[in-house]
């Protein structure tokens, strides 16, 4: 044709326009649409150009898109109160969402107060649980804790998530001395 395009697009999933992507106004030689439509899994997606008076209607190649649902972390915090020097703490945690199975890995981290090491335990969502050890104590009494926090990462249907922090407290180990005569 004559001159760049004018008029505008439509966008398609699986040949069927996409709502509130149709006939999309070109700026330049461009259009482009933000949706919520798509359903979750593949997606096949098109562009699909009217044309214009100068030029001819022309239809974009398929392009493959994946909407993920959206999963859920959630610790439970029955046993991430307070533990003793030394001793480890199994974290039990729940990913819910997604489709199907949540196949994904599981990573708990547990961030120290001020500087120290951040400890973790990596297990599959469906474990639901994993343990972590090598805590330092954090004072006679606590003061602060631990920050313990268990994210997924996600699968090929399941999106990434993370669950809301817990304080873990680590006191010092009661010992015994003894003095004989």
């Amino acid at each position: 044709g004559d001159g760049g395009p004018t008029g505008n697009v439509s966008f398609r999933n699986g040949g069927v326009n996409i709502a509130g992507c149709e006939a999309v106004a070109l700026i330049g030689s461009t259009a482009e649409c933000a949706t919520t439509a798509l359903p979750q899994g593949s997606n096949a997606i098109t562009a699909l150009y009217n044309g214009d008076i100068s030029n001819l209607s022309a239809l974009s190649n398929e392009l493959s898109h994946v909407v993920l649902t959206a999963t859920t972390t959630t610790l439970n915090p029955a046993n991430l109160t307070e533990i003793r020097f030394g001793q480890s703490v199994t974290v039990a945690y729940s990913v819910s969402g997604g489709v199907g199975s949540n196949d994904g890995n599981v990573t708990v981290t547990a961030t120290p107060p001020g500087a120290g090491a951040v400890l973790s335990c990596t297990a599959s969502a469906a474990a639901g649980s994993c343990a972590i050890s090598g805590f330092a104590t954090t004072g006679p009494a606590p003061t602060a804790g631990y920050t313990i926090v268990a994210s997924y990462a996600g699968d090929a249907d399941g999106g990434a998530s993370a669950s809301a922090s817990q304080t873990l407290n680590v006191i010092r180990s009661n010992t015994n001395t003894a003095l004989t005569f």
